[in-house]
């Protein structure tokens, strides 16, 4: 069984499938990491590791199917005057929406936990410019990323 430490410098790389390598890419242009581990063929959910730095942010969005988070380290402003710490444990139902999530001055790292791997996920700038800029650049991504990693050309 082998073991990891995300104080490794090349943790995140080393615990992402190769065929899920295209999961990290946005985060990383956006100044985080994330690591993104099937369970078995991920048929059956997936962990996420999610590490942002000082006033890193996640905008507001919903998965479609079941999650669960766990703050290990650092804090997150999750909105309405509400910051959460490490052991903290939030679970939301296909659908929900949550976030943004706003890291604080010592950063965030967390771990979620999905019913699925491949669930559709809803962003929602609720009219902000800047959450609008970060979706954007994301949905502009993940058109060329998904069929660079799949093995097609184009989006």
């Amino acid at each position: 069984m082998p073991f990891y430490s995300i104080d490794d410098p090349e943790f995140f790389d080393e615990v992402t499938p190769e065929a899920l390598r295209w999961t990290m890419v946005i985060p990383r242009k956006a100044g985080m990491e994330m690591a993104t581990i099937p369970i078995g063929d991920g048929s059956s959910g997936a962990v996420g590791i999610i590490q942002l730095p000082p006033g890193g942010t996640i905008p507001r969005h919903a998965h479609q199917c079941k999650r669960i988070e766990v703050v290990l380290r650092g804090s997150l402003d999750v909105g309405e005057g509400r910051v959460v710490g490490p052991g903290t444990v939030m679970i939301s139902e296909p659908g929900d929406y949550y976030g943004p999530h706003i890291a604080g001055p010592d950063g965030a790292i967390t771990v979620e936990i999905f019913s699925s791997l491949t669930s559709k996920t809803d962003f929602d700038d609720q009219g902000d410019p800047r959450m609008a800029a970060i979706i954007a650049m994301a949905a502009a991504e993940l058109k060329n990323l998904v069929p660079m990693y799949l093995g097609r050309a184009g989006g």
